[in-house]
């Protein structure tokens, strides 16, 4: 026993000198010879920094040039993903929690006060674009960055699909232009300068708008070029409220073609344009710049 305590009480006493010597090198007086240098490491080359620095902002900013298709998306997602995020996004808990799904409890954002709510894409996530962002930086799990842009696109767009917040699909602007022709062109005008008052142009990139002066000129036409924010919303609303005489009567196919041609129509797409779930989120609108989301509290909740 009297062996076993020195050894202790030695074996402290060790640690109390080299913890003692460290401090005094810490706080001591650098030495005069020391080098300017360690010769630790190296620098960073400008291709290392360009590898990891590919933030997408939640405005978009930062998106790589590419698309890819739901369908592409979910093939990917079956020999990339569902290993762990189960074959439906439906997760395998407690490792991977689902990451498809609109939990009817969720839609209200009680997750404060009720942790037992699943949080998934679907209903938690707040940017598209923060999707995008993620996949490409963290996944798959065992090869992290490893994805091309157009198979990030792919996935983006089938788990935008499996959660039901854009739908599968994809439409041309040249089909677009014909269809715009037969459903659109009696109210909105040939080339979408409107019928006014009733219908104001959706189509035109007034210089005067370009400084987003309306709130000094109501005179300034408002439309899709020079006034909308997202080409998301642009979409929604074709979807839900036209053509006026039967609204809801388009398919997703036809609603994807519609918005491709206004977009080509207001010059933010090429003439060739087709648009899908993917590209449709990685459209910029030139307005987006002069919205900030509305964030107040206190009052009833609009969705």
């Amino acid at each position: 026993m009297r062996e076993s305590a020195t050894i202790r009480i030695a074996v402290r006493a060790t640690a109390r000198c080299a913890m003692l010597a460290v401090a005094a090198a810490c706080g001591g007086k650098a030495s005069s010879d020391a080098p300017a240098r360690y010769g630790i490491g190296r620098a960073v080359t400008s291709q290392e920094i360009a590898a990891v620095d590919i933030d997408v902002g939640p405005d978009g900013a930062g998106l790589p040039a590419g698309k890819g298709s739901a369908t592409e998306g979910a093939a990917l997602y079956a020999t990339q993903c569902a290993q762990c995020h189960g074959p439906k996004g439906e997760g395998m808990p407690p490792a991977y929690p689902p990451i498809v799904g609109r939990d009817a409890a969720g839609e209200t954002f009680g997750f404060a006060n009720d942790a037992k709510i699943t949080k998934t894409i679907g209903n938690y996530w707040p940017n598209a674009t923060t999707l995008f962002d993620y996949l490409r930086r963290a996944m798959p799990h065992t090869a992290p960055g490893s994805l091309t842009n157009e198979q990030v696109y792919a996935l983006t767009a089938h788990l935008l699909v499996a959660n039901g917040i854009l739908p599968a699909g994809k439409g041309s602007a040249t089909e677009g232009a014909a269809l715009y022709a037969r459903q659109c062109a009696q109210c909105h005008g040939p080339k979408g300068e409107g019928m006014p008052p009733a219908y104001p142009p959706i189509v035109g990139r007034d210089p005067a708008g370009e400084t987003f002066g309306f709130a000094n000129d109501a005179k300034i036409a408002k439309t899709i070029g020079n006034y909308w924010p997202n080409a998301t919303t642009l979409f929604d609303y074709l979807r839900r409220a036209m053509p006026h005489t039967a609204p809801g009567s388009l398919t997703n196919e036809q609603v994807y073609a519609l918005t491709a041609h206004l977009l080509v129509a207001n010059g933010i797409l090429p003439a060739a344009a087709v648009l899908d779930s993917a590209s449709l989120m990685a459209v910029k609108m030139p307005a987006a710049g002069h919205f900030v989301p509305d964030d107040r509290r206190g009052g009833g909740t609009v969705r």
